[in-house]
């Protein structure tokens, strides 16, 4: 798990093997390429978890109050839950890809 150039450290850790099944699952889908991918991607999603702060709850409630407002004025615009889970995929991809730098 060493490559050049970066500074990773193997770390064994046991697991449920639950965990085990679902990590061996994710790799045999094709969407990782190794185990340790998939738990690099777990961390990192709980990394990001925890950077929620109040100051970004606060902006999120500020947000909402707006649209409200604007739905309340009658400036809402139809939408399809496809094409905003399409997109919020691609912005997802998009930011773990420039993390991934």
């Amino acid at each position: 798990m060493k490559s050049s150039g970066s500074r990773e450290h193997v770390l064994a850790v046991p697991l449920p093997s639950e965990l085990r099944r679902f990590i061996a699952s994710k790799v045999h889908s094709g969407q990782f390429d190794s185990e340790g991918e998939v738990v690099a991607g777990a961390l990192q999603n709980m990394r990001d978890e925890e950077r929620v702060t109040n100051r970004d709850v606060t902006e999120l409630r500020r947000e909402i109050a707006i649209g409200l407002k604007e739905l309340d004025a009658g400036l809402g615009e139809p939408w399809d839950a496809d094409s905003l889970k399409a997109e919020g995929s691609r912005l997802l991809v998009s930011r773990r890809g420039s993390q991934m730098i």
